[in-house]
């Protein structure tokens, strides 16, 4: 909680002689521990004016991201939206991403690279905004060159899509 609160404080100041809107995402791994679940929440909520919702991320293939998918009720009952690290790997299974997609009900997809076709189905229909971070995706041998990410034709078909990095050096 301490860190969050140096984070909210430096967004404050540095933000104070601006019109900039700032808020925060807290994030998850898809393994953390139900306790850390909890506590995670629990500061959703605590600083909900400036902490806007819940980021479960991380490779999929290492956390089947149950501890977090018990606080979702919790989630729900407030409204605080989550965002879903999704098709970042290609050994995700379409019975992992359609349970994953139901349970977490997500407002906005993180990646995206590797959907199968029964999730781009479920996204698409609900218009869901997809993150996807072209230069890391490189990086991380998602795809060989920025050319050939997914991304470049959701934007070409005016999908939405937010050009983004996970780059650590940025």
């Amino acid at each position: 909680e301490a860190y969050l609160v140096s984070v909210l404080r430096g967004i404050e100041r540095g933000c104070a002689d601006t019109s900039l809107e700032v808020v925060v995402i807290l994030s998850l791994k898809r393994n953390s521990s139900r306790d850390l679940a909890q506590e995670t929440v629990r500061l959703i909520k605590k600083y909900r004016t400036r902490v806007v919702g819940l980021d479960v991320s991380d490779d999929a293939l290492l956390g089947d991201a149950s501890s977090i998918v018990e606080i979702i009720p919790d989630l729900q009952s407030d409204n605080i939206p989550v965002a879903l690290h999704l098709g970042e790997c290609k050994e995700e299974t379409e019975e992992q991403q359609m349970r994953e997609l139901a349970a977490f009900q997500p407002k906005r997809i993180g990646h995206g690279v590797f959907l199968c076709e029964k999730a781009k189905e479920w996204i698409f229909a609900r218009q869901l905004p997809i993150e996807m971070c072209l230069s890391s995706s490189v990086c991380a041998h998602m795809v060989e060159r920025p050319e050939q990410h997914p991304a470049l034709e959701l934007i070409k078909s005016g999908y939405p899509v937010c050009v983004c990095t996970d780059d650590p050096l940025i």
